[in-house]
C-alpha cells in the first residue's frame, strides 16, 4: 500500500525535499534479515527483527506493526524521534484499522494490546513530531488460506517520501517475516501435535477446568476416571476441589476411594494446582492419578517394617538373655576349674595340668566375648542422649582404663590438643579405649607402640585420626575388619572376641559419624572416624 496522506507537488530531483533513494545494499539487508528469521523466534521477535531491517533502509520517523495471535492483537511503534500523544494515538488508529479492512474481521479494541518503544537517540533542538505526511503499509499474509497476521507500517513527516522501490523492499520484507511465521506455526502445530499425543495417552488424567469446576480440556484417561467418580458419587470432590481453589491459589491435594462395578477397591488421587491463563477467568490443572497400588504397597510395607521391627526386638532380647545367662555356668565351670587345679596342685601330671590352664583360658575368653556380646546388645537398645563432651576428658579417662597394658608394652600416645564435641561420655570412653587397645595389641613382637592422635574440623563435624606404628592392615581387609565376630589373626597371635571394632562403629554410627580404616600393611594402621562438633550459641 503507497499512501501520501497530504499529497504535495514532486520536487525536482536534488533538491532537499526529495525522497531519499533507496539504499544500494538492500539485497544484503533482506539476506541479512533471513538468516535471522530462524525458528527459535516468537511471531513478535520476526516482526521486530523485521522493523530494524525497515528502520536501516528506508526513511521514516518511525515505523510499526500489529499482530494478530489468536483472538489479541498486538500494537507497536518504533520512533526514531519523540512523538506526540496525538499522533501517536494517530498511528494506533490506523494500524488497527488497516488490520480490520484487510482481514474482513473488526478488531476488538479490548483486545488490543499497545507498546512505544523509546527513543535511542534524540537530536538537538528538535522538536517532537506532530504528524505523518507519507507512509507506507504493507500487510503480512500467510500462504495457507491468506490470512492477513499482521500489517507492517512505516512514516514519516516528509511528503512524497517513499518510491515504488521502497514499497518493493517494504514488499519483500512483509514476505519473509510471513515465510518466517508459517514456519513457526508449522512447527508448533507438529510440537502441539506430539505433546497431545503424549498428553492424550499418559496413564494420569488431566483436566482444565474453570473456577466453577466445569470441564475445558481432558485426555482420554481424565474421562475414564470421571466417569468413575460419577457414578460412585465423587464428582463432588471435583467441585469441592475447584472452591478450595478459589479460596487459596495454592496446590490441593484429595483422595478419594471408589468401587468398581466388579467390586475392586480404587484410590484416586486429585491434585489441582493454578495455571498461567491469557484469560480473565482463573483456570486451573486437575491431575487424577490412581495411587491404589501405592496405597497397597504402602500398607505392606509398614506392616513388613513392623514386623522386621519386632523380629529384631526379640532378636535383641534373646542375645541379651542368652548372654546374661551363659555367665552364671560359665562362671561355675570356671570356678570348678580353679578349685580342680588348686586343689590337685602337684599331683597331676604336666599334660593335665596344662589341659586345665587351656581350659581355664577358654573360660576366661569365653567371659570376654559374653561380656562385649552384652555390650553390643546394650548399643542396641539404648536411647543416646548428647551432651557437650571434652575429648581431652575422655582420652584421659582411656588411658587410665589401660594403665596396665600401656606400662607392660611401654606405648607412648601424644596428641593434639582434641576439641569439644556432641557425645555420650560412657560410649566415647568405651570407642577410645578400643581403638587404643588394638593400637597397643597388634603389633610385632618386642616392639613399642606409638599412636598419634590428630583432629580436625569439617564443617559440623570433627574429623579424629588414630596412627599406629603395628603391623597394618592388608587393603583387602579394610572393610571386614568391621563385621562382627570377624578376627585376621588367631588367638594364639592376638587374643581377641572380633568385636570391639564393630562395637567401635556402632558407637560411632550411633552418634551420626563414620568409621573407617586407611590401610597401610607393614606400615601400621589409621583409623578414622567423625563426631558432631559442639555448635556453642553465637
Amino acid at each position: 500500500m503507497f499512501v501520501n496522506l497530504q499529497p504535495a507537488k514532486r520536487a525536482p530531483l536534488g533538491s532537499e525535499q526529495n525522497a531519499v533513494a533507496p539504499c544500494p545494499s538492500s539485497c544484503e539487508l533482506l539476506e541479512d534479515l533471513s538468516q535471522k528469521l530462524n525458528y527459535q523466534l516468537t511471531c513478535t521477535d520476526i516482526l521486530r527483527l523485521c522493523l530494524e531491517t525497515l528502520s536501516s533502509n528506508l526513511p521514516q520517523d518511525f515505523c510499526g506493526y500489529i499482530l494478530r495471535t489468536g483472538e489479541e492483537y498486538q500494537v507497536s511503534i518504533r520512533p526514531q524521534r519523540l512523538l506526540t500523544s496525538p499522533l501517536i494515538a494517530q498511528v494506533q488508529t490506523r494500524l488497527v484499522e488497516t488490520m480490520s479492512c484487510l482481514s474482513g474481521k473488526p478488531v476488538n479494541l479490548q483486545q488490543v494490546s499497545y507498546q512505544i518503544a523509546k527513543v535511542r537517540q534524540i537530536q538537538d533542538q528538535q522538536s517532537p513530531l506532530r504528524e505523518m505526511t507519507s507512509y507506507l503499509s504493507m500487510p503480512v499474509i500467510l500462504s495457507a488460506g491468506s490470512q492477513v497476521v499482521g500489517v507492517l507500517l512505516v512514516g514519516t513527516e516528509h511528503p512524497e517520501a517513499y518510491t515504488f522501490e521502497h514499497l518493493q523492499f517494504l514488499n519483500r520484507v512483509a514476505a519473509l517475516s510471513a515465510i518466517a511465521i508459517t514456519r513457526l506455526q508449522a512447527l508448533l502445530a507438529i510440537g502441539q501435535q506430539r505433546l497431545y499425543s503424549m498428553v492424550e495417552n499418559l496413564p494420569d488424567g488431566l483436566l482444565l477446568l474453570d473456577a466453577q469446576g466445569n470441564i475445558l480440556l481432558a485426555n482420554q484417561a481424565a474421562w475414564k476416571y470421571v466417569a468413575l467418580l460419577t457414578k460412585a458419587g465423587g464428582l463432588d470432590s471435583i467441585t469441592q476441589l475447584a472452591k478450595l481453589f478459589s479460596q487459596e491459589q495454592n496446590i490441593i491435594r484429595l483422595c478419594h476411594e471408589i468401587s468398581t462395578d466388579n467390586n475392586t477397591r480404587l484410590v484416586l488421587e486429585l491434585i489441582g494446582q493454578p495455571i498461567q491463563s491469557s484469560t480473565p477467568h482463573p483456570e486451573w490443572q486437575l491431575t487424577i492419578r490412581d495411587i491404589t497400588l501405592y496405597r497397597q504397597n504402602e500398607t505392606e510395607l509398614a506392616q513388613y517394617v513392623q514386623r522386621l521391627t519386632h523380629s529384631n526386638a526379640e532378636l535383641e532380647r534373646f542375645a541379651y538373655l542368652a548372654a546374661h545367662d551363659l555367665q552364671a555356668p560359665l562362671c561355675a565351670v570356671s570356678g570348678y576349674l580353679q578349685v580342680l587345679r588348686t586343689c590337685y596342685k602337684n599331683q597331676l601330671d604336666a599334660t593335665a595340668d596344662r589341659f586345665i590352664a587351656k581350659a581355664i583360658d577358654g573360660a576366661k575368653r569365653m567371659q570376654s566375648l559374653i561380656e562385649n556380646l552384652l555390650s553390643y546388645a546394650r548399643l542396641e537398645n539404648s536411647h543416646l542422649v548428647l551432651e557437650t563432651t571434652n575429648c581431652e576428658t575422655i582420652l584421659e579417662n582411656a588411658i587410665a582404663n589401660l594403665q596396665q597394658e600401656i606400662a607392660a608394652t611401654g606405648a607412648r600416645i601424644t596428641h593434639q590438643c582434641l576439641p569439644l564435641v556432641q557425645g555420650n561420655p560412657a560410649l566415647l570412653t568405651h570407642l577410645f579405649q578400643n581403638l587404643l587397645s588394638n593400637a597397643i595389641k597388634y603389633q610385632p613382637p618386642n616392639h613399642i607402640p606409638q599412636i598419634q592422635i590428630e583432629s580436625q574440623r569439617q564443617g559440623e563435624m570433627w574429623q579424629f585420626c588414630f596412627q599406629d606404628n603395628g603391623i597394618g592392615i592388608e587393603t583387602q581387609h579394610a572393610e571386614q575388619i568391621f563385621q562382627l565376630f570377624k578376627r585376621l589373626h588367631s588367638s594364639a597371635e592376638y587374643p581377641g572376641t572380633g568385636l570391639g571394632l564393630a562395637i567401635a562403629k556402632k558407637i560411632v554410627e550411633q552418634h551420626g559419624g563414620q568409621l573407617w580404616c586407611s590401610p597401610a600393611p607393614h606400615q601400621g594402621s589409621c583409623f578414622y572416624f567423625t563426631l558432631p562438633a559442639f555448635l556453642s550459641a553465637e
